[in-house]
């Protein structure tokens, strides 16, 4: 009886001491939340300015042991992440619509103000873009592309951002305000081949809350994924946004879990109009299926796919299956080997 009693101490200590790290951890470093999900990352925490994004990347961060750790619990499923810890306790403690009150007032704004690279990639599209670019932003999610985006193109520039799923549409229209970026234009509506509706699915964290990342448009072989939130949306073609407008489409960013075929479909006219540079997240093998024909459609309109693997562009190999792909046409590269050469391996 008494070392079961000594057991349940123990347990409970941990669990106390465990909340109290992930605790601390969260007001320290606020952004810890969702660091994994959005694939923000520590290198690229601070910039002096766009131009100089490439370099302070590149530059290695000196961190002590305790950072160094908690790097690598941030980046782990474990039930010692701080993400998971207050996860949990926050789905049974707090009602859903303080958690989604707070997260749209307070934490998403937040946590864009302390940062412009929204991922890697990033650092290329700052050298593809200049002042007075007009850019689309597809899949939006709560606005680190679109805030990052908005930085490059300049006043004189213009965003156009597309996200879908009603609450994260609420969270990014909240942001948008609160950031003053007066020269974004929402879109409620998921990006497909044709004009019509559809429905999205909401899959679950590991700890019960709703991942609105990962939101998907439904599929055959989501017929059993009962007690799974669902939207009925409304759904667009580039070609059909863009038909009437006059403005040049520098550059598109596209993440669309496992609907990029139906964009580039819908988008011929608007690609083969412009010539935009893109980048492309493709959810499956690059070699095979679905994405196979993303990149013979692409390849037929004169594009070629590369990748940035955090230090050197590089043209795409059979083989890899990275998700995000940069789509160029010989006018980009040109204007990455003017702006850019230590960047490049081509």
């Amino acid at each position: 009886m008494a070392a079961g009693c000594r057991g349940i101490r123990l347990r409970r200590v941990a669990a106390v001491l465990r909340f109290r790290f992930a605790f601390a951890t969260i007001v320290r470093n606020p952004e810890s939340l969702v660091l994994w999900d959005s694939g923000i990352t520590r290198k690229n925490r601070s910039l002096a300015s766009v131009r100089e994004m490439s370099e302070t990347l590149t530059k290695s961060r000196r961190k002590t042991l305790v950072t160094t750790v908690v790097d690598r619990l941030l980046t782990t499923e474990s039930d010692w992440n701080p993400k998971v810890a207050v996860g949990r306790i926050a789905v049974r403690v707090v009602p859903a619509k303080w958690l989604f009150a707070f997260k749209k007032r307070y934490y998403y704004p937040r946590l864009l103000r302390r940062h412009l690279l929204p991922e890697p990639d990033a650092v290329i599209i700052a050298h593809l873009l200049s002042p007075g670019d007009h850019v689309i932003d597809i899949g939006a999610s709560i606005g680190q592309y679109t805030k990052f985006l908005s930085g490059c193109v300049g006043p004189n520039g213009f965003v156009y951002s597309f996200e879908p799923l009603p609450p994260t549409f609420e969270i990014l229209s909240s942001c948008v305000r609160k950031l003053n970026l007066t020269k974004v234009e929402l879109f409620n509506c998921a990006i497909s081949d044709v004009d019509g509706s559809t429905v999205m699915l909401i899959p679950l964290y590991r700890w019960g809350t709703e991942c609105h990342y990962d939101a998907r448009i439904a599929g055959e072989n989501d017929k059993d994924q009962e007690g799974l939130r669902r939207f009925t949306v409304a759904k667009r073609a580039i070609d059909s946004v863009f038909r009437e407008r006059e403005e040049r489409i520098s550059f598109i960013k596209c993440d669309v879990n496992y609907h990029e075929l139906s964009f580039v479909r819908g988008s011929v006219e608007t690609t083969r109009r412009f010539k935009p540079a893109m980048l492309v997240e493709v959810g499956t093998n690059p070699d095979a299926s679905v994405a196979e024909k993303v990149l013979a459609i692409l390849r037929e309109q004169g594009y070629e796919a590369y990748k940035f693997d955090g230090a050197k562009l590089r043209r795409r190999t059979l083989g890899r299956r990275d998700q995000n792909w940069f789509f160029l046409q010989p006018n980009h590269l040109a204007l990455l080997h003017e702006r850019c050469p230590q960047l490049l391996a081509i």
